[in-house]
């Protein structure tokens, strides 16, 4: 390794995923490994986490790897003020359109705590009770780009690359079977090519292409662009005017809605709509 990796992710773009293969590759080469959201300093104390990042290199003596379930990496000129020489990271982008269906499903029956913490905003609901009154996908959806889907776009647009890091977008690994876009991620972040076939094993071993299947409240549908399959032109235009701006400096189509007829899923009752049929699975 010629540098400190830093993977950084958020909500729903393939936290679990990401996390699954870099702790397999930090064990294929042996290198030591940090959960930055492990490591029991709250995201609010900078110095904090500065400093335990900080020990943790120390102590490691040799490259490590780095990640972070929400991008929220603190600043690496406190970590050392030769970061840009030492450091590459990536950061997982996912278009927030599929986010939202991600989570419309998602937040209907996951465990997480704060999905079950009463809200004065929802009348005295949890943010999954308040989820589930809503009869419909579209209800849901749009629910969804209001709260936590919003929160979730400002977080991947206002994102500080620090010079070290690159965006990388999830629809681009979640089908790359020929590991192509992988190869060319894993070289940016400096892996050396003596150690190229050990980590191309792990990322194929923890992957939905290679042949992981696993299942939990946390692995839902990975298929890109179900947003295309789930927006009808009402929804699109609906979510277009929220997210408009924020869509295009990510990089994502707006969609012409022309080509979106009424989608037969959004006319399920959302009680039983599966928004999440497809078949790759997703590790968040």
């Amino acid at each position: 390794m010629k540098y400190h990796v830093l993977v950084g992710t958020h909500h729903r773009t393939g936290t679990a995923w990401m996390h699954s293969v870099f702790r397999e590759i930090s064990e294929q080469l042996a290198v030591p490994y940090l959960h930055l959201n492990r490591i029991g300093v709250s995201g609010r104390n900078r110095e904090g986490r500065c400093e335990a990042l900080r020990r943790f290199i120390s102590d490691a003596s040799r490259k490590v790897i780095v990640f972070e379930a929400h991008s929220d990496f603190p600043d690496l000129a406190k970590v050392d003020v030769h970061y840009k020489t030492h450091f590459r990271g990536i950061h997982m982008i996912r278009d927030p359109r599929d986010v939202a269906i991600s989570s419309a499903a998602y937040h209907a029956r996951a465990a997480e705590r704060w999905l079950h913490v009463p809200q004065a905003r929802f009348g005295g609901l949890t943010y999954q009770e308040k989820n589930k009154s809503f009869s419909t996908l579209k209800e849901k959806i749009l629910f969804e780009s209001d709260n936590s889907n919003r929160n979730l776009v400002s977080q991947m647009v206002a994102f500080d690359r620090q010079e070290v890091f690159r965006d990388i977008k999830y629809e681009d690994l979640i089908e790359d079977t020929k590991m192509t876009t992988w190869r060319e991620v894993l070289d940016y972040i400096g892996f050396e090519e003596t150690e190229m076939a050990s980590v191309l094993q792990a990322v194929w071993a923890k992957s939905s292409f290679g042949g992981k299947n696993q299942r939990g409240a946390h692995i839902t549908s990975g298929a890109k662009e179900q947003w295309r399959e789930v927006f009808d032109a009402a929804l699109s235009e609906e979510y277009t005017r929220r997210f408009g701006p924020e869509l295009a400096k990510l990089g994502y189509p707006l969609g012409e809605a022309e080509k979106l007829g009424a989608s037969p899923k959004l006319s399920d009752h959302a009680g039983a709509a599966n928004p999440n049929q497809a078949s790759l699975p997703e590790r968040d």
